[in-house]
């Protein structure tokens, strides 16, 4: 049995930047992970829970993570204490 995406992009113009397959114009979606792109018919992906999304035509290009970070800046907030998600006296102990 073959597993259905959770979620299907359709009728978009997917960026892969892949070689060999640098476009496609669909995009599967299972969990936090891309489970497969093509051309054509994605009516195998999809499921009873499968959401369908109508890309319309637009541009699905890569995510961009913007990861770089300021040396001084970067570095002194290394010297303070990071409390995020911390709540409570007990949480802190």
């Amino acid at each position: 049995m073959m597993v259905k995406a959770e979620l299907l992009i359709r009728n978009a113009h997917v960026l892969t930047g892949a070689e060999g397959m640098p476009m496609a114009d669909w995009l599967a979606v299972s969990g936090n992970r891309i489970m497969a792109l093509g051309y054509g018919d994605a009516t195998a992906m999809i499921g009873a829970q499968t959401v369908v999304v109508d890309g319309k035509g637009a541009s699905l290009p890569p995510g961009l993570n913007d990861a770089h970070v300021h040396l001084l800046s970067g570095g002194l907030a290394l010297a303070d204490l990071n409390l995020t998600g911390v709540s409570g006296t007990a949480a802190l102990a």
